[in-house]
């Protein structure tokens, strides 16, 4: 016993001995001293592949050095990376080929993304725990769970001796990146798509990354469906023997089907998944990137829910009000109201559809010049449920007619029986298959009486003057009682309201001179008008016009010539004609950029005077400088110097800038101006034959602008009726050209 007992004694102080050996051995190594020290952080998450440590998306490995031997300028080291967890060690091969990292004395190396990579290469790595052919065949992925990272530098030409350095590690763990989270599908959501079929079933299907990374990843969006004769096969079976019934791939975390997907039935089951991969990234996940699997059914109650029409929208036809809907689901009857906003009533009407019908309907009791609210509502069962409300400006279009041919025995169409309830200025009617532009009306509810004219389509165009008195017109503007007299004829190409003053024009320009005092170079500026019209009519008219007048010249026949005269006469009324579409056209886009004005001339007029103002501030003014004094004596020259804006503006900003600002300001101001008085000398009493402005207008700009609108007509043929048709087109692209020219002469008459 007492042996024993002496035997334990000696062997408690023989392991005392050794952990006072150890501890002492280890203070020493602790306290050892390295010419180099580095560090070394892992940065999760971290996955299991070691291809994808290698991936610049994921620079896990964060390390340094530094040179604390001051003695030492420079060092070259190369390092030596162990991963070592799970019964696996993976080390850098002392027979590697690496690059030397040089390190200067006192300076700290961080070890960037391309200094790492190398040693994460699986050819300048031992692999111990397992097969370097098996490593490589499972894609170079390591076990799930911990593992130590660790690096030690090394002298670069002496690898087979000690470290250098200290050994700095970092504990991380090696996961695999979990799949997304399905959630059930939303079949009440409510998305609009162009030609959705009225039963459409909706389904929004979403899912929730997560993984934590910044890689990219595409996700597949999988659904099966359990057809008749399945119900006793489990849902694994399914899905494996079976292909999918839907298959989605998307980047981004929802999906919703759409018309074109195959539909969901109701009363069927599915299943659906969701499925992740990264894209050009060595990633890998648990179960292959799979959800787990979610079921639903598509039942009755769920694709039945009462919506409202939605992307409601409306504008105005000759008939009436259109009106035009989506539904996320099927109704098929509706109630369209509506308030006229004039009377302050209220009107409302109802609608059935067909499972296939378009989504329209049109409001006919409606007056032009009037503004409506609309709303639509799907009428369910005793509730309705309503779109937005839209407020239409209704203005009637004019009314399309068939193209005319003459002698044609074509029928009219049968008419419809409700009336107009009321007949605008402007308005267009059909009579006889010939449309009739209203110029002034009275009457309602189908009634009416009043005067305008008719375009003749055989005649290019012309104008036949017609009144009219209790002739019945029914809800397409068209005439189905009554008649139309005809009082004279005129010819019309652009608005109703400019052609009498634009008459004066034609047949007053030989007497501009008297409204314009008689002076020689107003009387020049009426000539070069009438040169620049002339020269830009087409050029079979010019051609034709010479040729008569050459052919009038050389004739001694009197009877012959009295026919060629007639014809010349009427080549000239043509060439009248044109002349006058210009100044037409001139006028009518002088009238457009009133319109745009007046929307703006309160802003426009406070923008000039907060510009005015700050000019002020910053123009100098000589009687404001304070005297010198008398004792003061210097000679001096001044050198002149001129800038534009803009270059003063780059030597200035600030002044630069503001005088800019203001002469654009000025220029708008100045424009405004400009238009209305040429518009207020136009539309004067005395007539047109004092348009003195616009005569200036013509003689210092018409070589710019008329042929630019000659361009217009050249390109459409000179055909009267196509340039007829593009009316509005061609104001619009040439109301640019003559507001150049406005504040061009603007600046020439100041």
């Amino acid at each position: 016993m007492r042996k024993e007992l002496h035997r334990k004694t000696h062997t408690m102080k023989a392991m005392l001995v050794c952990i006072v050996y150890f501890l002492v051995s280890a203070s020493q190594v602790v306290s050892q001293n390295y010419p180099v020290q580095v560090t070394c952080q892992v940065v999760p998450p971290v996955g299991v592949s070691l291809a994808e440590l290698q991936s610049p998306l994921s620079p896990v490995i964060q390390a340094s050095a530094v040179l604390t031997d001051l003695n030492r300028p420079s060092f070259d080291v190369r390092l030596r990376l162990t991963i070592e967890g799970q019964g696996i060690v993976l080390r850098t091969r002392n027979e590697a080929v690496l690059p030397p990292i040089r390190l200067l004395s006192g300076e700290v190396k961080l070890l960037d993304f391309g200094t790492i990579k190398p040693y994460l290469d699986v050819n300048n790595l031992d692999i111990e725990g397992i097969s370097r052919t098996q490593f490589i065949k499972s894609g170079m992925r390591l076990p799930e769970g911990p593992y130590n990272f660790c690096i030690e530098a090394l002298d670069y030409h002496r690898i087979t001796s000690l470290p250098v350095s200290n050994t700095a590690c970092a504990p991380t763990l090696l996961q695999e990146y979990e799949p997304p989270l399905l959630f059930p599908p939303d079949l009440s959501n409510q998305i609009l798509f162009d030609n959705q079929p009225p039963a459409f079933q909706q389904a929004v299907f979403t899912w929730q990354p997560q993984h934590i990374g910044i890689f990219p990843v595409e996700y597949e969006l999988r659904i099966y469906r359990r057809q008749p004769g399945m119900q006793q096969l489990p849902q694994g079976v399914i899905m494996q023997e079976t292909p999918p019934y839907i298959r989605i791939k998307t980047a981004a975390t929802s999906y919703a089907l759409s018309p074109t997907d195959p539909p969901l039935l109701l009363d069927e089951t599915y299943f659906a998944e969701v499925q992740i991969s990264p894209v050009n990234y060595p990633a890998i996940f648990k179960n292959r990137g799979k959800s787990a699997m979610v079921e639903f059914i598509v039942a009755p109650d769920e694709s039945q829910i009462c919506v409202g029409p939605q992307d409601y929208r409306g504008h105005s036809l000759t008939e009436g009000i259109s009106l035009q809907w989506k539904m996320a689901n099927y109704c098929d009857r509706y109630v369209t109201e509506w308030l006229d906003e004039k009377d302050n009533t209220y009107h409302y009407q109802t609608l059935r559809l067909g499972t296939n019908a378009a989504l329209v309907d049109t409001v006919r009791e409606v007056y032009s010049g009037r503004n409506y609210v609309l709303r639509t509502g799907c009428m369910c069962g005793s509730d309705t449920v309503y779109s937005d409300t839209i407020r239409i400006d209704f203005r009637r279009p004019a009314v399309q007619i068939p193209e005319f041919e003459c002698g044609s025995d074509k029928g009219m169409p049968e008419p419809i029986t409700t009336l107009l309830p009321v007949l605008m200025e402007g308005d267009t009617v059909i009579a006889s298959d010939m449309r009739v532009i209203i110029r002034k009306a009275v009457g309602s509810n189908g009634i009416f009486s009043g005067k305008g004219h008719v375009e003749v389509p055989y005649f290019k165009y012309a104008r036949v003057n017609v009144v009219f008195k209790d002739i019945t017109i029914n809800d397409e503007h068209r005439m189905v009682a009554g008649e139309m007299h005809i009082i004279g004829v005129g010819q019309n190409i652009l608005d109703d309201d400019i052609v009498d003053g634009l008459n004066d024009i034609q047949d007053g320009l030989s007497g501009m001179s008297d409204g314009l005092g008689g002076a020689i170079g107003n009387l020049d500026s009426i000539n070069k008008m009438r040169d620049i019209l002339g020269d830009n009519i087409p050029p079979w008219l010019i051609d034709s016009i010479q040729i008569i007048q050459d052919l009038i010249a050389n004739t001694s026949d009197d009877g012959l010539k009295e026919k060629l005269q007639k014809l010349l006469d009427e080549l000239n009324q043509q060439k009248r004609d044109w002349e006058l579409m210009y100044i037409n056209l001139v006028i009518a886009c002088l009238e457009n950029i009133q319109d745009e004005n007046k929307e703006d001339s309160l802003t426009i007029v406070s923008s000039y005077n907060t510009t005015a103002k700050e000019m002020k501030k910053i123009a100098f003014d000589p009687m404001e400088m304070p005297p010198l004094p008398d004792t003061i004596s210097f000679n001096y020259t001044i050198e002149v110097i001129e800038y534009t804006l803009e270059e003063y503006a780059a030597i200035d900003p600030d002044v630069g800038g503001q005088m800019i600002a203001f002469s654009k300001e000025k220029a708008r101001l100045s424009q405004m101006i400009m238009v209305d008085k040429l518009l207020k000398e136009y539309n004067s009493e005395k007539g047109s034959s004092e348009v003195i402005l616009l005569v200036a207008l013509f003689a210092s700009l018409g070589d710019d602008i008329i042929p630019k609108m000659k361009n217009e007509f050249e390109s459409r043929g000179w055909d009267m009726e196509k340039i007829t048709n593009d009316k509005g087109i061609i104001i619009t692209l040439c109301t640019g050209y003559v507001s150049e020219a406005v504040n061009t002469v603007y600046w020439h008459l100041n």
